[in-house]
């Protein structure tokens, strides 16, 4: 008694529930860019079923109707994720520091142009070249620099070492960079507070600076 009837009911309650969900999904979903394409043509195809659950009870409709709903849950997971990924990446650069070298007044600096503060700067490779056949490559004591905050430059200590004991002055002699026909190519290391390393690049000639490139290390 009344037995087709209520297995209509049943279908169509069951299809309600479903459009009430993917609403409640779209609400979720509508702000995430990109994904419109995507969530567009599943609710349509979605919105098709649907009309055929209606119409008729088998169970291939109820299987289609979860596998759109699976598809824009999976959907919503990946662009969750990659939104996550930009925000982190959006915040390692509102707070890495980047420390370059500044040229002035004859004389070297560290600057730090990066949003955060620079910890243990210091200077892991320097290579001199000079356009002179006869001047031998000069080698450098330079000692690293603890801490520079954000927007802030320390001078340069670059100590001339003597070639067969390794001793050094007492004075900076940064004429090296300035001299004309001279090619400098120095890497600068350096991290953040959270412990980051990275490293800066450079490349000066004649005291005009050629080349410069910035990498995360670890």
């Amino acid at each position: 008694m009344g037995g087709p009837w209520h297995c209509e009911k049943a279908e169509f309650s069951l299809t309600r529930q479903s459009s009430v969900m993917h609403k409640k999904l779209l609400e979720m979903l509508k702000n995430i860019p990109g994904s419109k394409t995507v969530v567009f043509s599943s609710l349509l195809a979605l919105l098709v079923l649907i009309c055929l659950a209606v119409l008729d009870s088998r169970s291939s409709i109820s299987d289609g109707i979860l596998a759109i709903t699976a598809i824009i849950i999976l959907w919503y997971t990946l662009e969750t994720s990659m939104m996550r990924q930009e925000v982190t990446k959006q915040n390692i650069l509102l707070t890495r520091p980047i420390v370059v070298i500044e040229l002035s007044d004859q004389k070297a600096f560290f600057r730090n142009d990066g949003k955060g503060p620079a910890l243990n700067i210091h200077i892991s490779e320097i290579k001199v070249e000079s356009i002179s056949k006869n001047k031998s490559a000069t080698n450098y004591e330079i000692p690293a620099i603890s801490y520079m905050r954000q927007d802030s430059k320390e001078e340069m200590k670059l100590f001339k070492k003597n070639k067969f004991d390794g001793s050094h002055g007492t004075v900076s002699e940064p004429d090296d960079f300035f001299q004309i026909g001279n090619s400098i190519q120095a890497i600068i290391r350096y991290k953040d507070v959270e412990g980051t390393e990275y490293q800066t690049k450079v490349e000066i000639q004649s005291a005009i600076f050629k080349d410069i490139s910035f990498q995360k290390i670890s």
